[in-house]
């Protein structure tokens, strides 16, 4: 047999729950009115159940505002990707009309007279950047 021996008899008395949320069923049943222990336990748990819910409404809240600005930055994600995609487009454009330009340049410059023309074409350029350097000092 072991050492322990089950408690017989009614285990629901007030001696044996000393919970302070215990309800009126486990009171003892002499007593009409709930005992002014049990009343104040009653309403110290009302109280953090309304705690609770309002603290419940305002975690949802700031959970919709989370959703909410998750959501934008999904938007201005797929925003700065259709750029990016936009401007390698633009790039390798710019890429491709470089490299034919400066076939066309190399095939000039191989030509008797092209030799001329480079540096023609070189002073003109050097001309616009003046210009250029000229128009936004005096601006």
């Amino acid at each position: 047999m072991s050492a322990y021996r089950r408690p017989v008899g009614n285990t629901n008395s007030n001696a044996n729950n000393n919970s302070p949320f215990a309800s009126a069923h486990y009171a003892s049943s002499s007593s009409s009115t709930p005992s002014p222990s049990l009343s104040s336990a009653s309403q110290s748990h009302s109280a953090f159940m309304t705690q609770n819910d309002e603290h419940a409404d305002l975690l949802a809240a700031k959970v919709a505002m989370l959703k909410e600005i998750s959501v934008q930055i999904g938007d201005e994600v797929s925003y700065q990707k259709d750029l990016l995609k936009g401007m390698t487009d633009d790039f390798d454009n710019t890429g491709n009309i470089l490299s034919a330009t400066i076939k066309r340049v190399a095939l000039v410059a191989r030509s008797p007279n092209g030799r001329w023309m480079c540096w023609l074409m070189a002073f003109v350029v050097a001309v616009l950047f003046y210009i250029v350097f000229l128009s936004r000092k005096f601006k």
